[in-house]
């Protein structure tokens, strides 16, 4: 009697790789009096055997995603003709025939009674093969596949009970039902494709094993899942013109899991599912405990190659949102890693204005940088600008020792150009808070500071780094400011707009420098930027009399080094940590000592409404010089986060800013 061998998946258990396997070894296959045939449509062939007999036996085989895919929605009547024929030749055959298709094991009871009695019928004597997975690791990896496949979504995550599919193959099937487990077989030394064709009586020994459709990791299958709900390759029944691409290779390798909100929606379901396995076949089939998996981070270079593989023209907008959503990355640093266009820049604004002004606002201003002179584009980068300083809390922080006179002076500017007021609403900015950072001065620094209602330091002198690191501190963490600013007291505004670049210079740079006359003089210290927000100088060299930086960007790279004590190198390591940390996107080539072009750091500049009067320095050349040496020590770190080395340091830090008074002159 003629044998058939029906091995209907399940979905997720190597059927791919069996069906390349069996394919791709005919002759030992004939060698042993065994069959797998190929099927055609559209002269292409066909080793799944899903395609027709799923096609021919469901009930709306035009719904089918296989059909739709292969334009055969539309004539179904005469593919399935084309299959029924096919399908009663190979039957017809007087030889031993294996069968393998998944999406088999997914017909309803009717339709497998009646593929059961057309095969018994042509006198076959019919056994029937199962692998199954458990089922927390079966829904994470055929979720990940209906996704590649650009079928499934993760916004509305349900279980596959595949309980039901085995409960309906044991009735049809009976005796000629066998099940066999997945990860069993996989951790077997032949593997799961092996050892399924061990399991059928076939003798592997010559056989070349076929490795197929590779499971694609975690970022990957994100990126798609968001682009599958964005632009869906499938709209009812027809293919989607504007709908993703399809691939094969996944761009990075970690296991694709659910997260712990994720497996929230669906953990009764798999416990549901786990008892009813466990009645049906037995404990080994049923998970032990369900993994999961961190919240998405993202880098640039991983969100790169993610918009480079997987995007085109019609899903790059919707690539950069999942970027955007998913990764600690400023759309400025996005838009120079991607090579983003001003066309695509613009119509990014276009996107966000509604849902979120900063993105918006970012991109009009790198349209900006790309086409200045564009009227349209000027236009909405003004209104956008607008939007976006309303939604920002700025700190000004005034760092000074025994300069009470400067000091004063540039209080005062601060107040009468920045626009605060003792309890009104700032006519620009969300708010405005402002604290003076005082080493420790002899010259009644803060009691005048209290006298006139701002925030002031009290401690000992400890140097610039200790005195710059207060005052970021007491903004950044203490009042959770948007962008803070730090000018040194001999560093004074002279416009009453200009915290407006400085704010948006921080926010689109991460963090921005004072382009003092002394240096932009310099030959050659300038290498690219005409000096406005959106496109600032690109300085060889850098000073500190004042520097902005934006929130998210100050707390990835951290604070100033507390080891650098005194006079010099501090500043620069600082700036220089933030162009390390892929925040501060200016980048050059210049030749060095022999004439070598080489990559050169650069640092963002800008020196709109401020005057620098250059009042006398502190400098210490023995300290000086052990800074310089620290700095050569230190080099290849990225982050400081912390303003201080020890526990003893960190609580006198906090000291220094514990006692404050009321800054009354901070507009709220």
């Amino acid at each position: 009697m003629k044998r058939l061998i029906l091995h209907v998946g399940l979905h997720k258990t190597a059927t791919s790789s069996i069906q390349q396997t069996l394919a791709g070894n005919a002759k030992a296959l004939s060698q042993q009096h065994w069959f797998y045939p190929i099927f055609y449509r559209h002269d292409q062939a066909i080793i799944n055997h899903s395609i027709p007999f799923y096609s021919l036996y469901c009930s709306q085989p035009e719904h089918y995603h296989i059909n739709i895919k292969n334009g055969d929605s539309r004539i179904i009547d005469d593919a399935n003709r084309d299959y029924q024929q096919q399908i009663e030749q190979l039957l017809n055959m007087e030889t031993n025939i294996i069968l393998s298709g998944e999406d088999i094991s997914m017909l309803p009871q009717k339709a497998l009674q009646a593929l059961k009695e057309n095969i018994v019928s042509k006198g076959f004597d019919l056994t029937v093969f199962c692998s199954v997975r458990k089922p927390y690791r079966f829904t994470c990896s055929e979720l990940q596949e209906r996704i590649k496949s650009a079928n499934g979504r993760l916004d509305n995550l349900t279980v596959q009970r595949k309980s039901d599919i085995i409960e309906t193959l044991q009735s049809v099937f009976t005796d000629n039902m066998v099940f066999c487990n997945f990860e069993q077989d996989a951790q077997t030394e032949p593997g799961a494709v092996m050892s399924m064709l061990l399991r059928m009586g076939l003798d592997t020994t010559d056989f070349t094993l076929h490795h197929s459709n590779q499971g694609f990791g975690n970022l990957s299958t994100r990126f798609l899942a968001h682009l599958n709900q964005t632009h869906p390759t499938i709209i009812g029944d027809q293919l989607n013109q504007q709908g993703r691409g399809f691939f094969s290779h996944s761009v990075d390798e970690d296991t694709f899991l659910l997260t712990e909100q994720e497996l929230d929606q669906v953990q009764s379901t798999l416990n549901e599912e786990n008892q009813r396995l466990h009645h049906l076949l037995g404990p080994e089939y049923c998970d032990k405990d369900y993994a999961t998996i961190d919240a998405v981070k993202l880098d640039l270079p991983m969100a790169k190659k993610l918009i480079e593989h997987y995007t085109n023209a019609h899903t790059l907008i919707a690539g950069v949102d999942f970027i955007l959503q998913h990764a600690s990355i400023s759309a400025v640093a996005l838009v120079h890693t991607l090579g983003l266009s001003q066309e695509t820049c613009y119509r990014l604004a276009l996107t966000y204005q509604t849902s979120h002004i900063r993105h918006a606002f970012a991109f009009i201003a790198m349209a900006k940088k790309a086409a200045p002179t564009d009227r349209l584009i000027a236009q909405h980068y003004e209104r956008l600008k607008t939007r976006f300083l309303a939604t920002i809390k700025l700190g000004i922080g005034i760092v000074t020792y025994n300069r009470l006179s400067d000091l004063k002076k540039t209080v005062n500017s601060v107040i009468e150009h920045t626009g605060i007021h003792a309890a009104d609403a700032h006519p620009v900015l969300r708010s405005v808070r402002l604290f003076v950072a005082d080493d420790g001065s002899s010259d009644n620094t803060s009691q005048w500071c209290r006298s006139q209602g701002i925030a002031c330091s009290q401690g000992v002198n400890r140097g610039v780094v200790r005195n710059k690191n207060r005052a970021l501190y007491y903004l950044h963490h203490q009042q959770q400011c948007d962008v803070t600013i730090l000018l040194e007291d001999d560093c004074r505004p002279i416009d009453d707009t200009w915290f407006h670049d400085w704010v948006v210079a921080s926010f689109l740079w991460g963090h921005i420098n004072f382009a003092h006359q002394r240096i932009i003089k310099k030959e050659g210290a300038v290498f690219a930027g005409n000096g406005q927000a959106y496109d600032p100088f690109a300085c060889r060299l850098v000073t500190g009399q004042c520097t902005g930086c934006y929130c998210d960007v100050l707390e990835a790279v951290g604070y100033l080094d507390p080891r650098f004590e005194g006079y010099g190198a501090g500043h620069v390591e600082w700036t220089e940590r933030f162009v390390k940390h892929g925040h501060t996107i200016i980048e050059g080539y210049g030749d060095d000592q022999h004439g070598v072009a080489k990559k050169i750091t650069l640092f963002p500049a800008i020196d709109h409404g401020l005057l620098s009067q250059d009042a006398p320095t502190f400098k210490n050349e023995a300290q000086l010089k052990r800074n310089q040496a620290l700095k050569q020590r230190i080099n290849h770190q990225t982050r400081c986060p912390w303003p201080w080395k020890d526990e003893a340091e960190k609580v006198e830090f906090l000291a220094d800013i514990s006692e404050q008074c009321v800054d009354q002159l901070s507009a709220v």
